[in-house]
C-alpha cells in the first residue's frame, strides 16, 4: 500500500493508528471513519471475555480512493496493532495474507456481497483490553503502485524491470494493462516446460537404449563434447538393474601412476595422490592405494557437496570394493594427462584426434561453461576444463573408434564378475594447443546424450530409422503415429531409412514412401548448455545389458525445478498464472508425482500452458486422450462390453470413473446451475445435473483408447507422451444419450443424407498413407497390405483427383501434402467420368502413384439404430474350404456399408450356388441400390445364398448385401427401461438365419432412451409384454416391432 506517496508496510500503517478511539455497537454494520478521523472501534474486549466470545460484525466497503484497514489491536501499547483486513478504492474487502500476528487469532470466515456492498466477518473473541478497530487513510495511488498491485494479481510475482516497464507504458496516471494482457495472450511467446526441459536434457551418456543414444556418433564430429578431466559424476551412478557400480584402479607404469575405469586408462599422473577418508570422528588422510585394491566409484551428492561438480581438481567420492567394509572418502579428479601411456596401444588402443587450438579466439573450440553449481565449487571452477568443437575434422583420426552408440565390453579385471556394468564407453582422446600456455593438452571426448528435433512442424526426415539401423534396433523408431494434432503437419519421406511402425510391425526403408509425423515440443537439446545446469533423463528399465542410473531423487527434483523456472523467469507470466489455476482443477494425484520419469508430466502440463487462453472443451479433449491422465482416472484400455464378450467370453462393463468426474469434477458439477452460478431450484431442491445411467451411458464412450507403440527420441518410454488412439474394434458402437433429451451426435448430418460421391465435392479430406495401401481409420485384412492380387483403386494421371492429391509445386513435381481438403466440387467430363473413382459410391483408400496412396476421410456423420426397409446383410466364415453363412443382420439400404452376392438368375432356388465378384477395388462397400446394379451388369442377380466363395473383393469381416428383407425389433428391458436392437433378417436358402450376437434378443448392449409419452405403458413384465401383439416376452425384456 502507499501513504502519502511513500511506500510502507501494511503493518506499519496500522501502527499509526491512534488510541483515541470511540466505543462502536459490535453485531451490526459499520462504515469506516472518514480521512484523518480517529480510529473507530467496532468490538472491544469486556472484563471476562475471551477467545471463545466470536465476534460477528459487517463492514461496508471504502469510498472513492480511500483505503481502510481493519485491525485488532492489543492491551498492550508497546505490541504493534496486526492488521485483518483492507478496502480501497470502493472495492471488497481483501483478508490479509501470511501467518497472523496473533497466533491465537485464525481468520477463516468473511463473507461479500454486492448489494449492499459490505463483507461479514466471524473474528474471535477479543480479551479484556483488545479492540477490533476500522482507520481510514487517503490513498493517493501513483502509477508505480497501480502496475505493481496488477502485476502481483496476474504473475507469480513482479520484478523491478517488468514493473518498470508496465509504468512506461498507458497515460500519466495509468498502465496500459490491455495492452500488456493481450501481449501475454499471443501464442507465439508461449514457454513449452517440455521444450525447457529438452533443450536443457544433456547429460554425459554412454549407452543406448529404446529411447535415444549417445551422440555425436564419432569424436571428429562437430558438436562432440571434450574434457580435461579423468572423472565425471556419471561414473558414480549406481545402476538400478544390476546394483553395479564402476571401479577405479591404479596402476604405477614406468614410474607414472595410470588411473583406469572399466579396466581403460583415463590418465596418469607423476605422484600417488591422497585419499580423505570420512566416517569417523575426525578426517583421515592417506595415500591411494594401488591395483589389487579397488575403489568403488560412488554418487556423493548428498553425503559431500563438492562430489557432484565434474571438473579438474574436485573431489570424487569413492568407497573400497565391498559396499559394507571398504571404508569412503574423496579423492581429488586428475587432469588428463598421458605421460607414460602415449603411443601404448595397450593402453591407448585409438587414435589421438588431432583438435583444433584452445583459447585462440576463432571459436573452433567453445569452452562451456559449467557453473558454479554451489559457492563452495567456486575454488574448483575452471574457465578451461570443457568444450564443444564447433567444426568437423579429418576423419582420418576417428577411422577405427567405435561409434558413440555402440559400447563396447568393460574391460574391468580384479573385481568380481556381476559388481560392475558389463558394458562401457571406450576412451577416446584429443589433442590440442592451448594458446594461452603454448602447452599441448589432452582431453577426452565426452558423448552426451541426443535429442533430436522431431517438432509437429519439422519432423524427423527418417522417423528416426538411421539411428535404428546404426544401433541394430536398439533404438526405436522415432516416429510418432498420426493423430488429430499432428495430422496437418505429416509429410512423406522416401529417405533410404525411412521408418514406421505399421500394425506392431516395424518398417524399414525399402525404397518406400512412408509418412512421418512430429509431437508437440519435441525439440533437440542444446549441447552447449553444459551438464550441470541442465538435466538428467530417465534410460529404459528393460534392458540388462543397458547400465540404467539410479537417480529417483534427482529424477522427482526435475519437475518441480522445471516448473519454478518458468514461474520465475516466463516471459508468458500470465499464461503460466492460468496453467497453473487450470492444473487445479484437473491434477494429478500426489502418488503419481513420484514417478522418475519427467518428460511425460511436463507434456501433461503443457496441454494447460498451451490451453491457458484457448477453448476448455478442446482442452478436455486433448487431456481426454493423454496415456497418464488415462492411466490416473483409469479408463485406458477401457473396452466395451460386446467386444469384452466377443474376446472373453464373459461380461466386462466399462470402468466408470472418468465418466463419472468428467461431469462432477471437471465440467457441470452435480446440479444444475442459473446464469449467474446460483442453483438451480425445483420445489426448493436443487435439480441434478446427471445420475446413474448417465454415468453408465458416458463410460461407454471412454472405450476403445490404447497406447501408441513404444518409440525412440523422447525418455525412457513413449507410453505416456504421444496421445492415444481410438481402436474401432474395442469401442462401443451403440448409441449414447446425452444429458439434454437427445443423442450424442443430434447435430451432425445422416450418413443416408450425404450427398452422391462425397469423396468428389468440395470438403472432401484425405490423408497421406505413404506406401500403406490399407485405409488407417477402417479395417481392410491386414494380408492385403503386400499382396498384389488385391484389386486397388488407382488414379489416372489425368483425373481431377489426382491432380489435387499430387498438389504439384512451381516445377509441376508432386508434393503429396499430409492432409488436403477439397477446395472445390471437382468437375468430370465424359472421358474422365470413365476412371473408377467416378464408378463408386465411395473411396477408402486409392493409389495415386508408385508407393503412395491416400485414404479418404468421410465427412462425420450419424447413422441410425433403427431405419425402415431394412436389407438382410450377412458375413461368411471359412469351413472345410467351404464358405457359409456365419452371421447376419440388418443393414440400412441407404447407406454405404457393404459388398455384394451375385447370383446366376434363374438358379436361385434350385441349389446353393457360388457368387461372382465385380468389385473395382477390394474390399468395395455399396448402398444396396449400387449392388443390384453391380449384379445386373455382369447378367446376375442380387440374390440370398446360403454358401459362397471367398474372393478378391471380400475380406474376413465384410457384410454383404443380401436380396432379403430384414426387421428391426427393440427389446425393453423389464427392469430399467433401456433398450437394444434386435434384428430379424430373412432365412438364407437352407432356412437358417445366424443372428449375429450383436443383435439378438439376448443381447444386453442397451442403451438410455427418452420416453417422451406413454412411460406408464412400458411393459415391465412378461405379462405385460405378451398382452401387445406386435411385441414376445425373453427372460429379460419385451422384443417389440419398431414398424
Amino acid at each position: 500500500m502507499r501513504f502519502q506517496n511513500k511506500v510502507i508496510p501494511l503493518a506499519h500503517a496500522v501502527f499509526l493508528i491512534g488510541l483515541f478511539e470511540a466505543s462502536v455497537q459490535a453485531n451490526s454494520t459499520h462504515q469506516c471513519p472518514s480521512v484523518g478521523s480517529p480510529p473507530s472501534v467496532v468490538a472491544q474486549g469486556g472484563a471476562s471475555s475471551d477467545r471463545s466470545d466470536r465476534q460477528s460484525f459487517s463492514v461496508t466497503y471504502t469510498y472513492g480512493g480511500d483505503l481502510c484497514i481493519l485491525s485488532i489491536v492489543p492491551t498492550d501499547v508497546t505490541i504493534t496493532p496486526a492488521p485483518i483486513a483492507r478496502s480501497y478504492d470502493n472495492r471488497a474487502w481483501e483478508l490479509r495474507g501470511g501467518k497472523p500476528f496473533f497466533p491465537q487469532i485464525e481468520i477463516s470466515n468473511m463473507s461479500c456481497e454486492d448489494s449492499p456492498k459490505k463483507c461479514t466477518f466471524d473474528l474471535p473473541g477479543l480479551e479484556p483490553g483488545e479492540k477490533y478497530t476500522l482507520s481510514s487513510y487517503a490513498n493517493a495511488e501513483s502509477k508505480e503502485t497501480k502496475a505493481a498491485r496488477f502485476l502481483e494479481q496476474v504473475t507469480f510475482g513482479p520484478v523491478k524491470r517488468e514493473v518498470d516497464a508496465l509504468v512506461a507504458t498507458g497515460t500519466s496516471s495509468d498502465p496500459d494493462f490491455m495492452s500488456w494482457i493481450k501481449k501475454q495472450m499471443k501464442p507465439n511467446i508461449m514457454s513449452s516446460h517440455r521444450e525447457f526441459w529438452r533443450r536443457h536434457t544433456n547429460p554425459r551418456f554412454e549407452y543406448t537404449f529404446g529411447g535415444g543414444a549417445p551422440g555425436p556418433e564419432k569424436a571428429c564430429d562437430m558438436h562432440s563434447r571434450w574434457r580435461k578431466f579423468a572423472l565425471t559424476e556419471r561414473d558414480g551412478l549406481d545402476d538400478s538393474i544390476s546394483k553395479t557400480n564402476k571401479y577405479l584402479g591404479i596402476r604405477k607404469i614406468s614410474n607414472r601412476y595410470v588411473y583406469f575405469v572399466d579396466g581403460m586408462a583415463r590418465t596418469s599422473t607423476a605422484t600417488l595422490g591422497k585419499i580423505r577418508l570420512t566416517g569417523g570422528d575426525e578426517e583421515v588422510v592417506e595415500d591411494i592405494k594401488l591395483e589389487p585394491h579397488f575403489y568403488r566409484i560412488t554418487n556423493g551428492k548428498y553425503a559431500y557437496e563438492n562430489a557432484r561438480y565434474s571438473c579438474v581438481g574436485c573431489p570424487i567420492k569413492v568407497c573400497g570394493e565391498k559396499k559394507d567394509t571398504g571404508g569412503c572418502g574423496f579423492i581429488e579428479n586428475p587432469e588428463i594427462d598421458l605421460t607414460g601411456i602415449l603411443g601404448n596401444s595397450r593402453y591407448i588402443p585409438y587414435s589421438i584426434v588431432n583438435l583444433p587450438d584452445i583459447n585462440d579466439g576463432r571459436g573452433k573450440m567453445v569452452p562451456i561453461d559449467n557453473g558454479p553449481f554451489l559457492k563452495s565449487q567456486i575454488p574448483y571452477e575452471k574457465d578451461d576444463d570443457e568444450f564443444w568443437l564447433n567444426q568437423s575434422i579429418d576423419d582420418k583420426w576417428c577411422k577405427n573408434h567405435p561409434p558413440s552408440y555402440n559400447p563396447i565390453t568393460s574391460k574391468q579385471s580384479g573385481v568380481s564378475p556381476g559388481k560392475y556394468p558389463a558394458l562401457a564407453a571406450p576412451p577416446i582422446f584429443g589433442k590440442a594447443r592451448n594458446k594461452k600456455t603454448g602447452k599441448d593438452e589432452y582431453l577426452l571426448f565426452d558423448p552426451y546424450f541426443k535429442l533430436f528435433e522431431n517438432t509437429i512442424e519439422n519432423p524427423l526426415p527418417d522417423g528416426g530409422g538411421s539411428l535404428n539401423v546404426a544401433t541394430n534396433g536398439k533404438v526405436k523408431c522415432a516416429n510418432v503415429a498420426r493423430n488429430f494434432m499432428n495430422e496437418d503437419h505429416c509429410r512423406i519421406s522416401f529417405h533410404e531409412n525411412a521408418c514406421q511402425v505399421y500394425k506392431e510391425k516395424l518398417r524399414v526403408g525399402g525404397g518406400r514412401g512412408y509418412v512421418t509425423c512430429g509431437s508437440l515440443g519435441e525439440v533437440a537439446n542444446d549441447f552447449t548448455l553444459g551438464v550441470i545446469d541442465g538435466f538428467d533423463i530417465k534410460t529404459s528399465n528393460y534392458d540388462r545389458d543397458l547400465r540404467e542410473i539410479d537417480k529417483a531423487p534427482t529424477y522427482i527434483e526435475q519437475k518441480s525445478n522445471v516448473w519454478w523456472h518458468m514461474a520465475l523467469t516466463g516471459q508468458d507470466q500470465l499464461r503460466q498464472r492460468m496453467a497453473w489455476a487450470l492444473y487445479q482443477i484437473l491434477p494429478l494425484g500426489k502418488e503419481e508425482d513420484k514417478h522418475t520419469d519427467t518428460e511425460t508430466w511436463i507434456t501433461y502440463y503443457d496441454i494447460f500452458v498451451r490451453y491457458a487462453f484457448g477453448s476448455y472443451r478442446d482442452m478436455l479433449k486433448e487431456l481426454s486422450f493423454n496415456q497418464r491422465f488415462a492411466v490416473f482416472i483409469t479408463f485406458i484400455d477401457n473396452i466395451s462390453l460386446h467386444r469384452s464378450m466377443d474376446r472373453w467370453g464373459h461380461k466386462t462393463y466399462p470402468d466408470e470413473n472418468y465418466a463419472r468426474e468428467i461431469m462432477q469434477l471437471f465440467t457441470i458439477g452435480l446440479v444444475q446451475l442459473n446464469e449467474d452460478g446460483t442453483e438451480k431450484l425445483e420445489n426448493g431442491e436443487t435439480i441434478p445435473t446427471y445420475d446413474n445411467s448417465d454415468i453408465i451411458n458416458y463410460s461407454k464412450v471412454w472405450t476403445g483408447l490404447f497406447r501408441p507403440e513404444w518409440r525412440g527420441n523422447i525418455e525412457q518410454r513413449s507410453e505416456s507422451i504421444d496421445i492415444m488412439y481410438l481402436g474401432s474394434k474395442d469401442h462401443d458402437m451403440f448409441p449414447k444419450s446425452d444429458l439434454l433429451g437427445g443423442y450424442i451426435g443430434d447435430t451432425y448430418p445422416l450418413c443416408s443424407d450425404l450427398p452422391e460421391k462425397s469423396h468428389l465435392r468440395k470438403g472432401a479430406v484425405y490423408r497421406l498413407l505413404g506406401w500403406v495401401s490399407n485405409p488407417e481409420l477402417q479395417r481392410d485384412d491386414i494380408d492385403w497390405l503386400e499382396d498384389d492380387a488385391i484389386l486397388k483403386l488407382k488414379l489416372k494421371p489425368d483425373s481431377p483427383l489426382y491432380e489435387k492429391l499430387c498438389a504439384p509445386d512451381g516445377s509441376s513435381e508432386c508434393t503429396f501434402p499430409g492432409k488436403i481438403t477439397l477446395d472445390e466440387h471437382l468437375v468430370y467430363d465424359d472421358a474422365a467420368k470413365l476412371g473408377d473413382e467416378y464408378k463408386v459410391d465411395t473411396i477408402r483408400s486409392v493409389h495415386v502413384t508408385s508407393g503412395i496412396y491416400y485414404e479418404y476421410v468421410r465427412p462425420p456423420c450419424v447413422s441410425l439404430h433403427f431405419f425402415p426397409n431394412a436389407k438382410k446383410v450377412q458375413v461368411l466364415a471359412g469351413i472345410n474350404k467351404d464358405w457359409i453363412v456365419e452371421k447376419s443382420m440388418c443393414g440400412d439400404p441407404r447407406l454405404i456399408i457393404a459388398g455384394e452376392n451375385c447370383c446366376t438368375k434363374g438358379w436361385e432356388d434350385i441349389r446353393p450356388v457360388q457368387s461372382k465378384p465385380n468389385c473395382i477395388y477390394s474390399g468395395e462397400r455399396y448402398k444396396y441400390s449400387t449392388a443390384e446394379r453391380r449384379c445386373d451388369e455382369i447378367n446376375r442377380s442380387l440374390c440370398n445364398p446360403r454358401r459362397g466363395i471367398q474372393h478378391v473383393c471380400r475380406d474376413f469381416h465384410l457384410y454383404t448385401w443380401v436380396a432379403a428383407d430384414c426387421v428391426n425389433r427393440a427389446k425393453i428391458f423389464f427392469d430399467h427401461a433401456m433398450v437394444v436392437r434386435v434384428d430379424y433378417p430373412g432365412p438364407d436358402r437352407a432356412g437358417v438365419r445366424n443372428v449375429d450376437a450383436l443383435v439378438r434378443d439376448d443381447n444386453i448392449n442397451n442403451f438410455k432412451v427418452v420416453w417422451n409419452e406413454n412411460k406408464d405403458k412400458i411393459p415391465s413384465d412378461e405379462v405385460a409384454c405378451n398382452k401387445i401383439g406386435s411385441c414376445y416376452s425373453v427372460e429379460d425384456g419385451c422384443v417389440c416391432d419398431t414398424n
